[in-house]
């Protein structure tokens, strides 16, 4: 780990292969994210932003030689269709990993209003090699969450759009409450806010009511001759509207009245995570291997919120692993914490002797996963 990130320190101060030295960083973000290694996911969700901007990625094509008196692309035009589907995809892994570090409350290193690359390809026709089209949709699209056109459409697209759409509410909380003078109340009705009506519509009911029909009906969890299989990216689609809808809700709840809204959309998001949740835990996958988005994002922060809404003894105690390929729950008790090594830095995962045995297998074949190259979640390769 630390060679690695003296290599990376090394090749960003000379800008010797930063593409894909970039995408490298990716990788490791994910692995502290996995970690729970909260500043260092902070520093290289902007760190990666920071490099990608002049790279030009964020502009359509992913490239440009002009723009506001700023020096010009440091990347040369893409090559081929492959290496600008490449450069395309990396860029909205940096945005996703971006709004998922950011989520609920924290500022974006990139405005949405600053992104004007296409959305990726589907996944297959990456793969394939495929002589497709452009996606014609953008951030700017104004139908982006409602309209799907079947040919850029599949897991990792409704993905980016799900976790996109979470951004969009980090950003109205953000500068709702930036000079606010006071916070946000139950005693106060939050339809009269500017923008709130539209933005819940479109996160309580129109992006999920919108999906095509394979995915409406598809949570993510299939059965397959060889066993169940989940697919990690449209599970995810199916829960962070309703993550949204919770954290944009929360501030207004009021439980002393019947007829509050927000407190109807809160339990009704909270009962579809559950359903969602225990709907998984019912099969015999290793749910510790679950995104951390999922794990630790949405059901540990949420969870808290909803415990008023059941009448479970302990309603927090279900099990749900804190990091992937952890065995420890969200909410054990009944342990203490490890302590941090002398040094102070983060504890590195244990190996696998260390640890209990899995609960089960799980084949994950998330695209988002082989976002950086047309192999798994590795290393890219030439790209």
């Amino acid at each position: 780990m630390c060679k690695t990130r003296q290599y990376i320190d090394k090749t960003m101060a000379s800008g010797e292969d930063i593409f894909s030295v970039m995408q490298a960083c990716i990788l490791l973000s994910w692995y502290f994210y996995q970690e729970g290694r909260w500043v260092e996911v902070w520093i290289f969700a902007a760190f990666q932003t920071r490099v990608a901007v002049p790279l030009r990625l964020n502009y359509p094509g992913t490239f440009s030689t002009h723009g506001n008196n700023s020096p010009g692309a440091y990347l040369a035009p893409p090559k081929d269709l492959r290496d600008l589907e490449s450069r395309r995809r990396t860029w909205w892994m940096t945005i996703l990993f971006d709004r998922i570090a950011s989520v609920g409350g924290w500022i974006h290193a990139v405005d949405e209003r600053d992104l004007g690359t296409e959305l990726p390809l589907r996944t297959e026709d990456f793969e394939s090699e495929a002589a497709v089209p452009s996606n014609p949709q953008d951030i700017s699209t104004l139908d982006l969450f409602t309209r799907h056109p079947p040919q850029y459409t599949d897991s990792f697209l409704l993905l980016i759009k799900a976790v996109m759409l979470f951004g969009r509410v980090t950003d109205f909380n953000v500068r709702g409450n930036l000079r606010a003078p006071t916070a946000p109340s139950k005693n106060q009705n939050p339809y009269f806010l500017d923008g709130f009506k539209e933005l819940d519509k479109l996160i309580s009911s129109d992006f999920l009511q919108s999906l095509p029909q394979i995915f409406k009906n598809n949570t993510g969890v299939t059965d397959a001759p060889e066993g169940t299989r989940l697919d990690t990216d449209l599970y995810m689609v199916h829960i962070i509207p309703h993550a949204a809808t919770i954290t944009l809700h929360n501030p207004y709840i009021d439980f002393t009245d019947p007829q509050c809204l927000s407190t109807a959309r809160c339990v009704n998001s909270a009962r579809c995570i559950l359903g969602a949740y225990y709907a998984l835990s019912a099969t015999s996958l290793d749910i510790s291997r679950l995104h951390p988005f999922v794990t630790e994002r949405l059901l540990q922060g949420l969870m808290r919120e909803i415990v008023r809404m059941t009448a479970h003894k302990q309603p927090l105690e279900v099990g749900v692993p804190l990091y992937p390929f952890s065995h420890n729950t969200l909410f054990r008790t009944d342990e203490s914490p490890r302590p941090p090594p002398e040094d102070g830095a983060a504890p590195l995962p244990l190996v696998e002797e260390e640890r209990s045995p899995p609960t089960g297998h799980l084949s994950v074949p998330t695209s988002h996963q082989r976002s950086l190259s047309h192999a798994t979640w590795s290393p890219p390769q030439g790209v």
